[in-house]
């Protein structure tokens, strides 16, 4: 994740400034700052090199709504502006001129809007020009990108896939939508799993990893965090916004991550659940939790990360998933932050204050709007 206010601490290359330039037109563009930002992080972390005019580096890009929220901020000041201003108003000669005028002005960025144009401008800034993909699984976006950059690594056809996730809802309009949903927790705070949870807080960011085979990360020694071992994926295509709580479907996504890594449920150390921290998804996403591991399993340590830092709705399972790997790289399980009182009846432990612990096997479990679940383990390197 990387905050805006630490932007202009990473050094990015020549051609993404060139990249942030053409896309700008003047104009800030948070969402492609944070993504080139992570990716640039996460390459110079790996040490990765590649030759820029020929490779088949590949790249997977998710984000919800990528430039949608500065066409709304952009909109909103045009016509406020027009109001607040009658001499302004007036130039225009009725409603299909004000109309035109505004389109005028916002058109590009309109344009702009569609998902191809980040993937476009992330691939070129970094010259990377093997297999694209934009994915948008609403919350479990991250695990569905993850997942699909190791089947291209498992199958041969990419040598190294680039895996970058986002949001940047900065901009009022979400958050307004989630207040009249209910769902925005009035006091500022995400407390997972706690008597008190209220709902959730948005938090902006990017996060970007390297997905490479094994040996070849060896070979040009890479630091490994942990092994990508296989996932569980379902569509439950029940409500659009609220989980059902008589479906299977999260659960199933699970099970199959079991069954596709041949892992069994006591062999997890670690879960990182969504913890969204509202009323019925935490009940959900504990009766979830209690089938596949039992009522107030001892193992494994269960932590959420959103309290620490909010929730980057497409970005989440991202960033999630890059927290879950250093607590397994250090050996250490974060508390579950502001869960100061456990809900004893969604009957699971939370953990609630720092422990080092052997950490083998990670589990990150996310569920998104429209029902769109996940389930991924990871396995810490032993090089």
């Amino acid at each position: 994740m990387v905050p805006e206010r630490a932007l202009a601490n990473v050094i990015l290359p020549a051609c993404a400034h060139s990249v942030i330039r053409q896309k700008q037109e003047g104009e800030s563009d948070v969402d492609l700052k944070l993504l080139l930002s992570a990716i640039q992080l996460a390459l110079t972390d790996s040490g990765l090199c590649y030759d820029e005019k020929t490779n088949d580096v590949g790249l997977v890009l998710t984000h919800e709504s990528p430039g949608a929220d500065k066409v709304m901020e952009k909109m909103f000041y045009l016509a406020t502006d027009l109001i607040y201003n009658p001499s302004k108003l007036a130039r225009f000669a009725g409603l299909a001129a004000i109309c035109e005028n505004l389109v005028n002005q916002v058109g590009q960025n309109v344009y702009e809007m569609q998902s191809f144009i980040y993937l476009y401008f992330a691939a070129k800034a970094f010259n990377l020009h093997g297999y694209s993909l934009y994915v948008n699984n609403a919350c479990a976006s991250g695990l569905f990108a993850i997942e699909a950059a190791a089947q291209r690594i498992r199958t041969g056809n990419s040598s190294v896939m680039v895996v970058v996730g986002g949001d940047h809802p900065t901009f009022f309009t979400k958050h307004l939508w989630f207040k009249k949903m209910g769902l925005y927790a009035k006091d500022g705070e995400m407390r997972p799993f706690d008597r008190k949870r209220r709902g959730i807080v948005l938090g902006d960011g990017a996060t970007a990893m390297i997905v490479e085979e094994r040996e070849h990360a060896i070979k040009r020694g890479a630091q490994i965090y942990a092994e990508y071992l296989g996932g569980g994926f379902r569509l439950e295509g029940g409500h659009a916004v609220l989980p059902d709580i008589s479906s299977p479907s999260y659960l199933e996504a699970v099970s199959d991550a079991f069954h596709t890594t041949s892992l069994a449920p006591k062999q997890v150390d670690l879960l990182v659940p969504h913890g969204v921290g509202t009323g019925l998804g935490d009940t959900c996403e504990a009766d979830v939790i209690t089938k596949a591991f039992g009522d107030f399993p001892e193992t494994p340590h269960i932590t959420a990360f959103k309290g620490y830092v909010g929730h980057n709705l497409g970005g989440s399972a991202m960033l999630e998933s890059a927290l879950l790997l250093l607590a397994m790289s250090y050996g250490m399980v974060p508390p579950t932050r502001n869960c100061d009182s456990p809900d004893p009846k969604l009957r699971i432990k939370p953990v609630q204050e720092w422990r080092s612990a052997n950490l083998q096997i990670g589990m990150k479990i996310a569920t998104g709007f429209a029902g769109y679940h996940a389930a991924a383990l990871f396995q810490r390197d032993s090089q």
